[in-house]
């Protein structure tokens, strides 16, 4: 009796043990079916994982690199923050977003897309960092070419086209690789592996991130080429206001407060002055990191009724006020410290435009910015 027992043990660790390798086959498959270049590290930032896209683009095999510093194997400069700016930003944000310059092992130079953010285990306690690196070399030597021709009508043709071909060809790896993620995401849920769904976890939230910037380059682009359409119909403008308030501050370390009321109905697209009103609270959250509130004001004036979205932040310079409804716009204050492509209050710009409305500013550095939106009244 004891001896099948036994054998009955021996059966079931075996059994076990065969579900486990082939569990581990199968993540390792996803990990490596992925586009982008994957690179997880403790935080002494030794290297844990480098997927099949890694060793393509640096040239390294993840033999060569396990174990290892992951600064000793690439060499990193930032054209757009220093050192201690973007690790200020993980160690404050738990993500960093943005470009990098990286030498791989033939000497190359690429320049990379990368979204970095902390691994976490179940007390919330960093044990590590993931990130997600996309070659875009290509893209710039193209930007660099269209940007030196920038002032020509056929070069801003060429641009335009270029952003919509980009943007489409991004979406659909993008959306395979959340597809991937979110996989390998339930995979280790279902094998009680809580710590490395929660890395899965942060990684569709940069893709999230991710999908957000191309929809927004296939916004521009089109805005550019005079194909987007609108479905307008009158809405309630405060319910509309407040819920997308009650959203927003769930997520958001900023209180956010609304105070007064539209008399009428508006006449709109809810759906893209949402966008606007989204990416000028979001703004005012990114842009005030030091403050604790972000202030909503509803005015009515006779045919109009006006948003204004007041932060205490950094504040942006006089001369500076006309251009940042501009495509690509970057002022140099932002560059440094702020991740971003310029193309959110463009955007924005359009749009309220497209509702016979108006978008301003007004801002004092140090002190913060207020933002207004003017739109009119739905006729009676």
């Amino acid at each position: 009796m004891y001896e099948s027992f036994s054998m009955q043990d021996s059966n079931n660790e075996g059994i076990t043990s065969l579900k486990v390798e082939k569990d581990q086959a199968f993540q390792a498959n996803i990990a490596d079916s992925i586009a982008d270049a994957l690179i997880a590290t403790d935080l002494d930032y030794r290297i844990l994982l480098w997927n099949a896209a890694a060793e393509r683009l640096y040239g390294w095999t993840e033999k060569d690199v396990l174990g290892k510093d992951v600064h000793l194997i690439l060499s990193t400069t930032f054209p757009d923050a220093n050192n201690e700016e973007w690790q200020d930003h993980l160690r404050t944000r738990g993500y960093w977003q943005g470009e990098v310059n990286q030498q791989c092992k033939d000497g190359r130079q690429v320049s990379v897309l990368t979204s970095v953010s902390y691994i976490k285990d179940k007390t919330g306690t960093s044990i590590g960092t993931v990130a997600s690196n996309r070659d875009i070399t290509e893209w710039k030597r193209a930007q660099l070419h269209l940007q030196e021709n920038d002032r020509s009508e056929e070069a801003e043709q060429r641009k335009d086209e270029f952003i919509s071909v980009a943007s489409h060809e991004l979406r659909t790896p993008v959306t395979a690789l959340k597809g991937y993620t979110q996989l390998l995401q339930r995979a280790f849920e279902r094998q009680g592996m809580q710590k490395h769904a929660a890395i899965l976890a942060r990684m569709d939230g940069q893709l999230d991130r991710l999908t957000k910037l191309i929809t927004d380059l296939l916004d521009t682009s089109k805005m550019q080429m005079g194909k987007v359409a609108y479905i307008k119909a009158p809405f309630d403008f405060n319910s509309w206001v407040a819920d997308m308030i009650t959203n927003l501050q769930t997520a958001s370390p900023h209180t956010i407060t609304l105070t007064g009321t539209a008399s009428r109905k508006v006449m709109g697209d809810k759906d893209r002055l949402e966008q606007v009103l989204i990416n000028l609270i979001t703004n005012a959250i990114k842009f005030s990191p030091k403050a604790e509130r972000v202030d909503i004001k509803i005015v009515s004036e006779q045919d109009t009724v006006t948003v204004h979205v007041r932060d205490y932040g950094i504040g942006i310079p006089k001369e500076h006020h006309h251009k940042i409804f501009d495509r690509f716009f970057r002022a140099s204050y932002a560059n440094n410290n702020f991740p971003g492509m310029g193309i959110g209050l463009y955007i924005s710009h359009e749009i309220v435009q497209a509702h016979n409305g108006n978008i301003w500013v007004k801002s004092t550095p140090k002190r913060g910015s207020t933002f207004f939106v003017s739109l009119p009244f739905a006729q009676d």
